[in-house]
C-alpha cells in the first residue's frame, strides 16, 4: 500500500516526520503485513499483478515468480529479512 505524503501528494508515504502522511491517512506497519488478513491481502495484489502482467502479454512463469518475491518481501518480518 502506498500513502500520499502530506507535502507531496506524488509522492509515496516515506515514513519520517518530515514527510508526514496525508491528512486522513495512516501508514501501513508491519504489523499489517504479518498479520494473516494483510498477508493475504499483499499475496491476493501480487496474484493480480501477476495475472494483469500475463494478460498483457508477459511469459506466465517469470511474472508469478515476481509476484511470489514481491509477497515474500511484504510479508516477511523485519527481524527474519536479515537472516
Amino acid at each position: 500500500m502506498v500513502m500520499e505524503c502530506a507535502k507531496s501528494p506524488s509522492r509515496a508515504w516515506c515514513g519520517r516526520a518530515r514527510c508526514p502522511p496525508a491528512p486522513g491517512r495512516r501508514p501501513v506497519t508491519a504489523a499489517f503485513s504479518s498479520s494473516p488478513d494483510g498477508a493475504e491481502f499483499i499475496r491476493s495484489a501480487a496474484a493480480g499483478w501477476a495475472g494483469a502482467a500475463v494478460a498483457d502479454g508477459d511469459p506466465p512463469g517469470p511474472a508469478q515468480q515476481a509476484a511470489a518475491r514481491t509477497a515474500a518481501f511484504y510479508t516477511t518480518p523485519p527481524e527474519a529479512a536479515g537472516s
